[in-house]
């Protein structure tokens, strides 16, 4: 009896710890694919609908990416979910990518990905922040991320947070690839 209480103790400190780490709890960073993707914004059991739709510009070889997102209702109705990036102002969320530079093939300028920690759902949007035009394409640079927290009560993405990565990096993937647990702490701070 005496080693099962051991045993719960132990694990209830162990749990305690992975909490404070950012390493309990079910985590997912969700990459966008092209088209629509069915996932779950509000956990209310249904699938809701984002769009990435891209398009490339006929010049320069740029090619943008647009998002937008929809909760579905048990009626079958689908509604827009804004994303406000100041009180009475909507953030437009599209990346961009250029063919060429210093990323490769292409280097993206800008990224974005989901981020569901239990039942909070955030969107992590990320910036190249350079000093130059030249530099924008060809270097590297700082990062500003934007994050915003989905307000299930206003049915929203609300600012939640912004930051800068001093760090330089050339292509926006490298952020979710080197920065995520950072990314992770931010959340887990709070506002």
């Amino acid at each position: 009896m005496r080693r099962v209480k051991i045993l719960i103790i132990l694990a209830v400190v162990f749990y305690i710890f992975l909490w404070s780490v950012g390493w309990a709890g079910e985590k997912k960073i969700i990459k966008f694919k092209e088209g629509i993707s069915y996932l779950d914004i509000d956990n209310d059991g249904m699938k809701d609908i984002i769009i990435n739709a891209q398009f490339v510009t006929p010049f320069g070889g740029n090619l943008y990416r647009a998002y937008s997102f929809y909760l579905r209702t048990n009626k079958g109705i689908l509604l827009y979910i804004p994303i406000q990036q100041n009180k009475g102002s909507e953030a437009v969320i599209y990346t961009f990518s250029k063919f060429g530079g210093c990323g490769g093939e292409l280097t993206n300028i800008s990224g974005l990905r989901m981020i569901k920690i239990g039942e909070e759902t955030y969107l992590i949007f990320t910036e190249k922040n350079c000093g130059s035009f030249e530099k924008l394409f060809n270097g590297k640079c700082k990062f500003k991320v934007d994050i915003y927290k989905y307000d299930s009560e206003d049915k929203v993405f609300v600012n939640y947070k912004t930051t800068v990565i001093n760090e330089l990096y050339c292509d926006a993937n490298e952020i979710f690839i080197y920065k995520t647990q950072y990314i992770l702490n931010l959340l887990k701070e709070g506002k």
